[in-house]
């Protein structure tokens, strides 16, 4: 009877975590309500009212980041995945020089960042506008947020480098933000990573 009893509570117990990996993930789930945004650096690029609209495990195009937020057709980027802009209907971006709140101590790692990032908006055919060109018709502010150099060994895996940044892509005129990212990528270098981070990008709006 005791192992009958048993076996009852262990099957109930499963059932009770199955459903609960399988219940949706709430609307109101965003990094602002997450322990994220509680233990790691925040505020110093994008603000609580960006992250308020965050959302975990932003997928588009078989591409998927940490968090984040992108303007489509119905406002819901969980449900829809039509784009509410048309990146074809503008020419010319404006990316700043890349704000580094990181630890790194390297001058060349914002500017290889930017270059990255520089190289995604060509692959999307905009033409990057000249530093000071206030004329441009979107504008891509990326933040280095936190990143790791070294490949470390942690309990039963190994944890590449990695670059944590944040990106907001807005209309320049209107100031409406059209994609907001926060998002860790890893690579042999935290530089290759961003690259690989701005190839997401691309996937992501394509």
């Amino acid at each position: 009877m005791q192992m009958r009893r048993m076996r009852s509570g262990l099957v109930g117990g499963l059932l009770v975590l199955a459903a609960a990996a399988a219940a949706p993930v709430a609307a109101s789930d965003t990094f602002l309500e997450s322990d994220d945004h509680d233990e790691e650096l925040v505020g110093k690029f994008l603000k609580d009212s960006d992250y308020a609209l965050m959302i975990g495990g932003l997928e588009r195009n078989d591409t998927e980041f940490d968090w984040g937020w992108v303007q489509t057709t119905s406002g819901k980027p969980k449900k829809n995945k039509q784009l509410g802009f048309d990146l074809a209907s503008s020419k010319t971006i404006d990316i700043p020089p890349v704000q580094d709140f990181s630890d790194s101590l390297s001058p060349e790692l914002a500017a290889k960042v930017r270059e990255a990032f520089v190289r995604a908006a060509e692959a999307l055919g905009l033409q990057v506008a000249a530093p000071g060109d206030g004329n441009a018709d979107l504008q891509l502010g990326v933040a280095i947020i936190d990143l790791k150099r070294e490949r470390t060994y942690a309990y039963v895996a190994m944890i590449d480098p990695y670059i944590k940044l944040e990106v907001r892509l807005r209309e320049r005129a209107s100031g409406r933000n059209l994609l907001l990212l926060r998002n860790r990528a890893h690579s042999d270098t935290p530089e290759d990573a961003a690259l690989r981070f701005a190839g997401e990008v691309v996937k992501f709006l394509r």
